[in-house]
């Protein structure tokens, strides 16, 4: 399953499906909300630090689906992509 979506879009639904507010999504990944914000808005690009930080704090995600849209959000039994759905934890 390839999404539509860019990069930008999925980090998005990764933060609300954690029903996170843009300020504490940003303090989990530990990086400057304002950084998050010019990533939504689409004035800059999501980096490997990025990828590497929602990696770090959400394991369930999937790499591929993150970076590239493919396949589900997580990895595992989990949101497998449906909108409201919050991965499972172990």
């Amino acid at each position: 399953v390839k999404s539509n979506c860019k990069m930008k879009d999925r980090i998005k639904k990764i933060m609300e499906m954690q029903r996170s507010t843009q300020q504490d999504f940003a303090d989990q990944l530990k990086i400057a909300p304002a950084t998050l914000s010019s990533i939504f808005t689409g004035r800059t690009r999501p980096t490997l630090a990025i990828v590497d930080a929602i990696k770090s704090r959400y394991p369930q995600i999937s790499t591929d689906w993150l970076m590239f849209g493919k396949g589900d959000s997580a990895r595992e039994a989990g949101c497998g992509g449906r909108k409201g759905c919050r991965p499972e934890r172990n």
